[in-house]
């Protein structure tokens, strides 16, 4: 577990990187969501897959649309996660397609309708596009705090979803050299922001 010190330099960063992103101009923006598009577009690892889990961009987040959109193209199955209201830090993920009718979550953040019969399973995903606020050079990420995503990933990270990969997506300008890391942390194995693709040796338990 953190202790106070580390906790309060997370909290610190988060701020900053936050704003940072928020501050982006709409062209800015605009610009990023599609050299990210066209990085993930590249990788074989989109191109082989069947089905892709995505994020609908908040806060600043690089907006997936127009990587969404072209997987919609290829006919790929897109989902996107839903926070379950009866079981809390839970998060699961749902089928999003471009009629899909979208509220928005406690968080403020738009979710498709959630039933049991249309969730889909890591089992059955196999790329993951993750969202992050900070990110460092051994692929270290700090997220919003909540630790849906460090808890989505511990399967994937102690080797019971070879299969699955991930993939963090940022701004250029939430990249930090070192970031303070928490003992539940899932660090990544790639990130995805609009001047790089950086990789990272695979992450071991």
């Amino acid at each position: 577990m953190t202790n106070k010190p580390q906790g309060d330099l997370r909290a610190q960063l988060r701020t900053k990187l936050r704003a940072a992103r928020r501050q982006l101009t709409p062209d800015q923006q605009q610009q990023a969501a599609m050299k990210v598009s066209t990085h993930l577009l590249q990788q074989d690892y989109v191109q082989s897959a069947s089905t892709v889990a995505v994020y609908l961009a908040s806060d600043g987040e690089i907006d997936l649309t127009p990587f969404i959109e072209q997987l919609w193209l290829q006919s790929k199955l897109v989902v996107v996660p839903v926070i379950s209201s009866q079981q809390q830090g839970k998060m699961c993920f749902v089928p999003y397609q471009a009629e899909s009718i979208l509220v928005n979550n406690k968080y403020g953040i738009a979710e498709p309708a959630y039933s049991p019969e249309n969730k889909i399973t890591l089992a059955d995903i196999d790329v993951i596009c993750v969202p992050l606020v900070g990110f460092d050079s051994n692929g270290q990420r700090i997220g919003m705090g909540g630790g849906f995503y460090d808890r989505i990933l511990a399967p994937w990270f102690e080797g019971q979803l070879p299969h699955l990969q991930p993939v963090g997506v940022a701004h250029d300008c939430q990249y930090q050299a070192n970031l303070p890391a928490a003992t539940w942390d899932i660090p990544l194995p790639v990130v995805i922001t609009p001047s790089k693709l950086w990789q990272f040796s695979t992450p071991t338990v």
